[in-house]
């Protein structure tokens, strides 16, 4: 497990080739009893993606985020998509499942994830099929955490589609949300309407990290029946069209379509976003980019289209790759709490210590002198190198 999960950590390649990475790399020497070839990967991710399993490893790893981490509150961030991710083993092409006779995975899924608001770390995850009702799947995955002893202080619904009894529900059990309006409700098409002429002005303007920014303007609403809660009808400024485009699509068209076309191009890079309670506008889109940490660290698209029909050897396996995702993103996310505030990102910082060379020999490995980036990289996570280190593997136990 521990092989599979620094191949994950260290690398984007697939599952297929885990077992030429492993014999390249310094992991053969650590875990030297460790077969990553496909036969054994698909076996363990089938044990590892069982149910019970999974219940255990989360019961101890709350315990050890409740005692070991600080405390903080909990983002539940719930999105749906089609996974992406080309790793998985006894993937065949759509012709050859019937000679094969694998078993048919729905790629598109829904996945529940929890992190600590202040540091990113996750501590829950839950993934279900789309089939299962949305309020059914949110307060599920609620219930489960609390069972755990871990809050849900924040849900960020990041659905395509759902209807309003989801909102009503997290209302009823004053759980507070973030989502995006669909363009296909009313409430949006209303807002955006009346809004979007007195959106570009100085004291809606919100400014973000990279240089640009968002428009951004409060308004009061009605989000379910007899429920208060609070719209913000933004515009990203990157992705607003130009005039001279605006100008140009206006000119090709004939007359009777130029209002059309015109109230049209003035919604671009236009989006609502929706909350039970009045978050100030800089903090709900902080948190509504929280969303992303499921996209990123699950590999999943909301495009079906980029898709290409996949088969999985069994639904199992996909529950434990999943499972060993949360892991490896976790493992991340110690070690870049750990950096705490410096310049490297975490991608440099493996690849400086990648540099890091050893000499193998039949009973040791001596360790090369390192350089001084790595000693900076040694010191931040408190780590001291030894010069030498016995080997365990089955090469030296002959000799």
């Amino acid at each position: 497990m521990r092989a599979l999960l620094s191949f994950l950590i260290f690398s984007s390649f697939p599952y297929q080739i885990a077992q030429i990475w492993l014999e390249g790399s310094y992991a053969r020497i650590i875990y030297p009893d460790a077969n990553l070839s496909d036969d054994k990967i698909s076996e363990f991710l089938s044990r590892l993606g069982d149910e019970y399993a999974s219940r255990a490893f989360f019961e101890e790893y709350l315990k050890y985020v409740a005692t070991s981490m600080d405390d903080g509150k909990n983002i539940l961030v719930a999105g749906s998509g089609f996974l992406k991710t080309a790793r998985f083993p006894g993937v065949v092409c759509m012709e050859d499942v019937g000679e094969f006779g694998y078993d048919e995975y729905d790629d598109e899924v829904r996945i529940i994830y929890a992190t600590r608001q202040e540091t990113g770390l996750p501590i829950f995850l839950r993934h279900c099929s789309l089939n299962m009702d949305d309020s059914t799947a949110i307060l599920g995955a609620v219930a489960d955490m609390k069972e755990l002893g871990a809050n849900a202080d924040l849900v960020i619904l990041d659905f395509d589609d759902y209807d309003d009894s989801v909102m009503s529900e997290l209302y009823a059990h004053k759980i507070p949300f973030i989502t995006k309006l669909s363009e296909k409700t009313k409430l949006h098409d209303r807002l955006a309407a009346e809004n979007v002429s007195s959106l570009e002005r100085k004291e809606n303007w919100v400014s973000s990290e990279d240089g640009g920014g968002t428009f951004v303007k409060r308004l009061e609403c009605e989000l379910v029946a007899g429920r208060k809660g609070y719209a913000r009808v933004c515009l990203h400024a990157a992705q607003k069209p130009s005039e001279t485009h605006m100008i140009g699509q206006m000119t090709r068209l004939g007359a009777s379509t130029k209002s059309a076309l015109l109230e049209k191009v003035n919604r671009l890079g236009v989006f609502v976003l929706a909350s039970s309670r009045p978050f100030a506008a800089k903090k709900i889109l902080a948190l509504w980019r929280r969303r992303r940490d499921v996209e990123k660290a699950f590999e999943i698209t909301k495009k079906s289209q980029e898709m290409v029909p996949i088969h999985y050897e069994s639904a199992s396996a996909v529950s434990g790759h999943l499972l060993l995702t949360f892991l490896a993103r976790a493992s991340v996310e110690i070690i870049r709490n750990k950096l705490g505030q410096n310049d490297w990102e975490l991608t440099s910082f493996f690849s400086k210590l990648n540099n890091q060379k050893c000499e193998v020999f039949d009973r040791e490995t001596v360790v090369q002198k390192y350089s001084r980036i790595a000693k900076e990289c040694f010191k931040l996570l408190e780590l001291k190198c030894p010069l030498r280190i016995k080997r365990t593997d089955k090469k030296s136990r002959r000799r």
